[in-house]
């Protein structure tokens, strides 16, 4: 079940909202999953998935633009037997590991043409992440502990184009709180981090569109 909105008002601010919610029961839902490890792919013979998903876009002016997206979801494992046997299953109605139950992002951007020349495009970008805290194993006995813990990430970045896209040269601070991040796999991602990218369009114009 779905809702979209969307009106541009007369000063040409767009608003976009488009929300959804699911329910579905999945047989056979093949998961790639890690302990920090190893990695391995685990079939669960019969998931349910319910949640919601909201997106939201805003072109605030002709210059700005602002965005967000959040998802909330279940997974449960609703095999009451361990296929194949009449053993009960130890991790019935509970959540499926790997999976965070909440996540959402958001972003803004300044953009602007001709700043540094009549074929030049600059654009600033921020982009932050929250995932909350997941488990990587199921929570079968109040002792197991397999916890993935949430985090909360900013990136901020430069772009530079010039002569109409031809050459472009992308600025960009990753993680700047340096905080620790661990992926689904129960692995760590690196901290802080900074790159420089320079690129040059050999043929043609560069076809990337930066409207919203």
């Amino acid at each position: 079940i779905g809702l979209v909105f969307d009106q541009t008002d007369q000063q040409e601010r767009r608003l976009q909202i488009e929300a959804n919610a699911f329910y579905m029961n999945v047989e056979n839902l093949i998961q790639l999953s890690g302990n920090g490890l190893t990695l391995g792919y685990v079939n669960y013979a019969n998931v349910n998935i319910k949640g919601a998903d909201l997106d939201i876009k805003y072109d605030v002016t002709r210059n700005i633009f602002a965005g967000f997206n959040a998802t909330y979801q279940v997974l449960t494992d609703i095999n009451r037997l361990i296929p194949a046997t009449s053993v009960p299953n130890p991790s019935y109605n509970l959540q499926i590991p790997n999976t965070p139950k909440l996540f959402f992002n958001w972003n803004a951007e300044y953009h602007r043409a001709g700043l540094f020349g009549a074929r030049s495009n600059t654009r600033l970008m921020y982009d932050g992440s929250y995932v909350e805290q997941y488990s990587y194993g199921f929570k079968i006995s109040v002792y197991d502990n397999f916890v993935i813990p949430s985090y909360l990430t900013h990136t901020f970045s430069v772009e530079q184009s010039l002569s109409e896209g031809k050459y472009t040269i992308t600025a960009e601070a990753n993680n700047i709180t340096n905080k620790e991040v661990i992926n689904n796999f129960n692995q760590p991602l690196p901290g802080r981090t900074f790159r420089i990218k320079l690129r040059m369009l050999l043929m043609g114009k560069d076809s990337h569109d930066h409207s919203h």
